[in-house]
């Protein structure tokens, strides 16, 4: 490193003066810098530095000063020599084989100088030439130092989640760190969880090379590459797999379909995987649900098998083939299904003949002594289905409404017509076509005069929330299809006016038997009909021989075995002079099914209440047998 001149002088000041000259002096430019080498063999460096003797010598020939007095005047720094020789700077060094930094023993080199015109001038000297020619010489040996000699590198974990590690000496003769960095040359650290089998880990030594090289070492290298082995291996399945593997499983239909999903994966690795779906209940066809998998890695890996993520999601949109649906005004049935449908509504109008084939009955709400009855066929067929707003809310989903028509023959050969509605809920198509009827259920009603005022209270009445489709592709049956249930004479239609006979006037008939005559009132039981829908009924006929209108309320039932019911629903409107029939249902009550065959008797308690139901008289208990088979 060049010194400033005003420090030379302190270590000169015993030299003897010199003569000064006159103009422009040329000096010799390798007695006044002396090249210096640095370093090591193969990393070795040059530089200049003043020849302070004879820096020196040009000082005081130039300035005449020859007291040491004289002398120290010149540390000032104003010299103009002094100035001169302090800006002679290595401007570069050339050399054909090697830069500097990296020179060898014997290569050859040029050291160029620069200097400040300038101050030449002022001085009145200036170096003769500006390069100076040296050949390599005097560089000592380095020690080589491999870094990686003792470094290790271990890959561990899982491919695709693998990580490394490394370890290195710690009494190495110098201090290196190390940097890491993937094949696509980002910055990694250990125990990153990313690594496959055959990735490349590039491993870089951070030092300071040029004060290892003062240490007497130069590094034999300075990277270096390492490729992933070594890590465990799985079968690995693919989101395809994964997700071809869900069963989705519907319950009910659409629009209101309930969805779980289950998944046929193999055995040892089902329970790895957990399947939901999203939304999974009131489900339509048209609507898109979400599967969600989650998958427990952990057990995954114990079985062999990886997966490339912790849960992945699937949208799917729910098709007609996938789903079972209710039936809607868009579906035309076919003959089979069609066929599944009327065996159900014509079972349930037999069984409702059967009934009404003699005895009093209530026929068009008054009671009439049923001689025969004729079946006029069907006359039309009702769909209800649900508006859209309503299609997730509605209990019941679908209703088909048969409306039958009858013509029957009562006292004194009086003939009425009369129509009865059945009803089916419920109806669902299954994906191949059939017909489920599981969640159905069958409604009759009681015979209605007049057509419109049946489908006012059975159809019309659901408008609110159900759309009402008339179909015509169950037909219908006309007059002359109209089969006769019992041996009766055709009669003119002219006989329907013929005044009714005073049913008040009619004693107790057969099969039936009075089981209560108080103040006007007798109540008749009349049948016990143990397999209807709602259970088994026991029915009355309730007849008002007075002149006032009442109503007769059942207030208590209590059967042999114990079980009381403390609210039968029963209550029957008599106009006076009237009478009508009603029934009493086990369903509503605390009885358990399966004693619904063992009950023999009941015990009830009536009372007698005027048109707006205050308590007119509580009649004593009358005791009913039931008629178990």
């Amino acid at each position: 490193m060049k010194r400033k001149i005003a420090l030379i002088l302190c270590f000169v000041m015993c030299l003897s003066l010199l003569a000064t000259g006159c103009g422009t002096k040329k000096i010799d430019t390798t007695d006044l810098m002396d090249v210096v080498e640095k370093g090591f063999n193969g990393s070795g460096s040059v530089d200049v530095e003043v020849n302070p003797e004879y820096a020196m010598s040009l000082v005081l020939s130039k300035s005449g000063k020859k007291k040491d007095a004289d002398i120290l005047s010149l540390l000032s720094g104003d010299d103009p020599v002094v100035k001169y020789i302090d800006s002679i700077k290595l401007d570069k060094v050339e050399s054909e084989g090697a830069e500097n930094g990296s020179l060898s023993n014997g290569d050859k080199v040029v050291l160029i100088l620069k200097d400040d015109p300038a101050l030449a001038k002022e001085a009145k000297m200036q170096i003769k030439t500006n390069e100076i020619v040296y050949t390599m010489s005097g560089l000592d040996d380095a020690e080589e130092y491999d870094p990686f000699a003792d470094f290790t590198m271990e890959f561990e974990g899982d491919n695709g989640e693998g990580y490394f590690t490394y370890d290195y000496s710690w009494d190495s003769p110098v201090y290196v760190s190390y940097e890491f960095k993937d094949q696509t040359g980002k910055k990694v650290n250990s125990y990153d969880y990313f690594l496959s089998n055959g990735d490349k880990i590039i491993v870089y030594v951070d030092a300071d090379e040029e004060y290892i090289a003062s240490q007497g070492y130069v590094l034999t290298q300075t990277e270096k590459e390492y490729t992933v082995s070594g890590l465990t291996e799985f079968e690995e399945l693919t989101e395809d797999t994964v997700i071809d593997a869900a069963v989705f499983e519907f319950t009910g239909a659409a629009p209101q379909a309930d969805v779980k999903v289950d998944n046929n994966l193999p055995a040892d690795i089902k329970d790895c995987f957990y399947y939901y779906v999203d939304p999974s209940y009131d489900v339509n066809i048209g609507d898109t649900i979400t599967l969600e998998v989650s998958v427990y890695q952990y057990s995954l890996k114990e079985k062999g098998y990886s997966f490339p993520s912790d849960e992945i999601t699937r949208d799917f949109e729910l098709t007609s083939d996938m789903v079972p649906r209710y039936l809607s005004p868009d579906d035309v049935l076919t003959e089979d299904q069609k066929a599944t449908i009327l065996s159900e509504i014509e079972d349930a109008v037999s069984s409702k003949v059967a009934t009404s084939k003699s005895g009093y009955k209530t026929i068009n709400d008054e009671s009439h002594e049923v001689k025969g009855i004729k079946e006029r066929g069907l006359d039309s067929v009702y769909l209800l289905y649900p508006k859209e707003s309503n299609l997730k809310s509605v209990y019941t989903i679908n209703a088909l409404g048969f409306i039958y028509k009858f013509e029957f023959e009562v006292e004194n050969g009086k003939k009425i017509d009369s129509y009865l509605f059945v009803g089916i809920e419920d109806v669902i198509i299954m994906l191949d076509g059939t017909i489920d009827l599981t969640e159905a259920s069958i409604e009759t009603s009681y015979y209605f005069e007049e057509k419109d005022d049946l489908v006012d209270e059975y159809i019309n009445a659901n408008k609110t929330e159900y759309t009402i489709t008339e179909i015509s592709y169950f037909g219908g049956s006309t007059d002359d299809d109209a089969e006769d249930t019992e041996d009766t004479d055709d009669q003119d239609e002219d006989d329907k006016d013929e005044n009714d006979k005073d049913e008040t006037d009619q004693d107790e008939n057969e099969g039936e038997k009075l089981v209560l005559d108080s103040d006007g009132i007798k109540i008749y039981f009349t049948e016990f009909l143990p397999d209807e829908f709602f259970g088994p009924e026991m029915h009355f006929r309730v007849e008002n021989t007075t002149d006032t209108k009442y109503r007769v309320h059942m207030d208590t039932v209590k059967f042999d075995n114990g079980v009381e019911d403390t609210f039968p629903l029963f209550t029957t409107e008599l106009p006076a002079k009237e009478s009508k029939e009603n029934y009493y249902a086990f369903l509503y009550t605390d009885l358990k099914e399966e004693d619904y065959t063992k009950v023999k008797e009941m015990e009830v308690v009536f009372s007698l209440l005027n048109d707006d139901y205050s308590l007119v008289k509580t009649f004593d208990p009358v005791t009913v047998e039931i008629p178990q088979e």
